[in-house]
């Protein structure tokens, strides 16, 4: 809203400036030809400048602007729910079972006024609890939440995106761990499809501060940074933001 206030005073004052111009030129002119060369010049200018303003207009005012919202006590950001999943065994049987998993998100706010093309959001790691860890420092490709993959987000539009989760019953051993455990992943489509051979992106006991920057084809990257804490009960998994 101010900008465009802002760019609209703008456009006003180079009106009132060319008027006052177009005036004083008129005042001593006294010839058609002039006259008409004067307007040849004036229209070829005022061309110019509304293309120059459309042009910024375009580019700088009229964008998308993206924004990673979190608040760890609204339910929304942190539910618990049920999965059920198909498991087909050796001899042809099909099994359903239930996962009940604890998702950490954050939503993405687009609060500009043009579509952000092409979203998608990526992790990394910046610093983790002492001890040996099985989680990379590589950036991770997050998965959205409720929305296809590399989404256009609307003008103040919401887009939940999955950071990290953890599944009742699934904790894995793992020897060089913190404490020979893993207990959960960040919520790459990979690590969630099939946690067991993506150690890369699991978590055992302590906290990981991490950075989640959020893409687009048409705007600027937007980070913000978090701690993830892991305790040992898979539904108190957790994350707060912090500053820079």
């Amino acid at each position: 809203m101010i900008r465009r206030l802002v760019f609209g005073i703008l456009v006003a004052l180079i009106l009132l400036f060319f008027a006052w111009l177009t005036y004083a030129f008129l005042a001593v002119i006294q010839t058609s030809a002039d006259r008409i060369n004067l307007g040849v010049f004036l229209a070829t200018a005022g061309a110019l400048i509304a293309s120059v303003a459309f042009s910024f207009w375009d580019s700088y005012l009229e964008r998308p602007e993206l924004k990673i919202l979190f608040d760890s006590d609204a339910d929304h950001y942190t539910p618990q729910l049920t999965i059920f999943s198909q498991e087909q065994s050796t001899d042809g049987k099909i099994t359903i079972s239930q996962q009940e998993n604890r998702f950490l998100r954050v939503r993405i706010h687009n609060a500009g006024s043009r579509t952000a093309k092409r979203c998608f959001g990526q992790l990394e790691l910046i610093e983790r609890s002492e001890g040996t860890h099985t989680l990379s420092k590589v950036e991770k490709t997050l998965y959205w939440a409720e929305v296809p993959q590399f989404p256009s987000i609307p003008p103040k539009a919401k887009f939940p995106l999955n950071v990290a989760y953890s599944r009742k019953g699934l904790v894995i051993p793992f020897e060089g761990g913190c404490d020979k455990n893993v207990r959960a992943w960040i919520f790459t489509k990979e690590a969630f499809m099939n946690p067991k051979i993506r150690m890369q992106d699991a978590m055992c006991l302590g906290e990981y501060k991490v950075k989640i920057t959020i893409f687009s084809d048409n705007t600027k990257p937007k980070e913000e940074r978090f701690v993830i804490h892991v305790p040992e009960k898979w539904d108190a998994l957790s994350m707060t933001h912090v500053d820079c």
